[in-house]
């Protein structure tokens, strides 16, 4: 039989109240109101930095395939860029007018999609794209 020694890897827990001393800083208190919001303006104002410039672009995509749909058109959009947002538009009777719009996060993805697709055969279809006339 082995001998029986106290395991000494951990040293013994013991309960430790707190008690506050002289030294010890006092326990914080919570922001008010007033200093969150105080917080809030300064990381959301501008003042330090240059505004965003925004660069979304809105594309006119013209000569659409009757049966496309909305999802059609961005899954098609989305091989040149992110796309916010696409629209076909569509008639009193629910059907395609045959051309719709995407937008686009940035000008550089609208050129590339320009490129890409302006001139595109679709489903038997030859895509007309540029960008839109607001």
């Amino acid at each position: 039989m082995g001998s029986l020694r106290p395991d000494t890897s951990h040293p013994p827990s013991r309960s430790v109240s707190p008690v506050p001393s002289a030294t010890s800083p006092a326990p914080a208190t919570l922001p008010s109101n007033d200093d969150i919001e105080a917080i809030i303006q300064l990381a959301t104002s501008s003042s330090s930095s240059v505004p965003q410039k925004d660069t979304r672009t809105q594309l006119f995509v013209g000569n659409l395939p009757y049966r496309v749909r909305w999802q059609d058109l961005k899954d098609l959009f989305r091989k040149a860029g992110t796309v916010l947002r696409a629209d076909v538009s569509l008639g009193p009777d629910n059907r395609s007018r045959g051309y719709g719009t995407v937008l686009l996060a940035s000008a550089e993805d609208a050129g590339r999609a320009i490129d890409m697709f302006n001139g595109y055969s679709w489903q038997t279809r030859v895509l007309e794209v540029r960008l839109d006339r607001l």
